[in-house]
């Protein structure tokens, strides 16, 4: 597994953020019938539910409000606009949810090849999405290349982010419990000891992330033949 998603990673939060149509209009009348509400702000609303859905476990409603956004988005912009790799996205991670990896990485391969064009390979949104290929090659059981993929998303992060920005260490937590899915325990080790010291000195003993990866370094050095 990698680590787990957080409401607050500021990798996911300022995509999220960044993805809301701008010209949605503000003042816009709920009570009005959908048919008088702009495309863009019909999109925002199915991607939000969509999201809201994904996390609270339900997962093929996901998947059909992002498909209807996706639908919408399509009739308004080019393949490569922004919003529509972002609803990709969040497709992608419905289908994952589903168990539908295959599937998954497609959409989210895409979504990697516009946004390393647009964005560059080390915009925070690419990053992400590089995380999001990870996750289905993991539950393809490709793991060498989800390792390798993994190692890249820190060296890019610890160039872009700094070693010290808990996003960095985040991503170093996902390479250790790839490593340990592996097998490679001593490895998975030493890694998550380069986060917990980083996430120790610069958010504290007591934060959620130093908590995880304390619980997960104790059941590492718990395992037969670790020292």
């Amino acid at each position: 597994m990698l680590a787990p998603e957080q409401p607050g990673d500021s990798l996911r939060s300022a995509r999220e953020r960044d993805a809301r149509p701008r010209n949605a209009t503000k003042g816009a009348d709920m009570s009005n019938a959908e048919s008088t509400l702009r495309p863009s702000y019909i999109v925002l609303i199915l991607n939000e539910l969509g999201r809201l859905a994904r996390h609270l476990g339900h997962y093929e409603e996901a998947e059909a409000l992002h498909r209807e956004a996706l639908d919408i988005l399509k009739s308004l912009f080019e393949e490569t606009d922004l919003h529509i790799t972002w609803t990709k996205s969040a497709l992608g991670r419905s289908l994952l949810k589903q168990g539908r990896p295959s599937e998954a990485l497609l959409f989210h391969q895409q979504v990697l090849s516009i946004e390393v064009e647009r964005l560059g390979k080390d915009h925070p949104h690419t990053l992400w999405t590089m995380s999001d290929i990870v996750r289905c090659l993991r539950d393809l059981d490709r793991l060498d290349d989800a390792i390798s993929m993994q190692q890249e998303i820190v060296d890019r992060s610890d160039s872009v982010l700094g070693s010290q920005n808990p996003d960095t260490l985040w991503a170093i937590n996902s390479l250790g419990l790839l490593l340990e899915t592996a097998g490679n325990v001593r490895m998975a080790v030493n890694v998550q000891g380069t986060a917990y010291k980083g996430q120790i000195a610069i958010l504290g003993g007591n934060h959620p992330h130093c908590v995880w990866t304390r619980d997960v370094l104790q059941k590492l050095q718990s395992a037969p033949g670790v020292t």
